[in-house]
């Protein structure tokens, strides 16, 4: 099936796969941002929702972030792992 991984006997969507790299990747004690760029850059919904997120009136920036880069480098690592977490608990990424 396109768009999905097996594991275990079961299939798994891509996108859960992403998001459980993005989860592994957040547990260790200091962040690769480069590990990091790669996966959302691979999540298309993950890409749209941290340039989202990272140009909100939340951040004050005076100009459109447009790279998933520049996005990590503005939030830094506690931002990132907070957007993460509001993933986590609205079920998306």
């Amino acid at each position: 099936m396109p768009g999905s991984t097996l594991i275990r006997g079961q299939q798994i969507e891509m996108a859960k796969v992403a998001c459980l790299r993005l989860l592994s990747e957040l547990r260790q004690q200091d962040l690769d941002f480069a590990s990091m760029e790669k996966i959302i850059r691979e999540d298309v919904s993950f890409s749209y929702k941290l340039l989202r997120y990272v140009n909100s009136a939340l951040f004050h920036v005076r100009s459109d972030i447009q790279t998933i880069d520049h996005a990590l480098v503005v939030l830094g690592e506690q931002s990132i792992r907070h957007w993460a977490a509001l993933g986590r608990s609205s079920g998306a990424g």
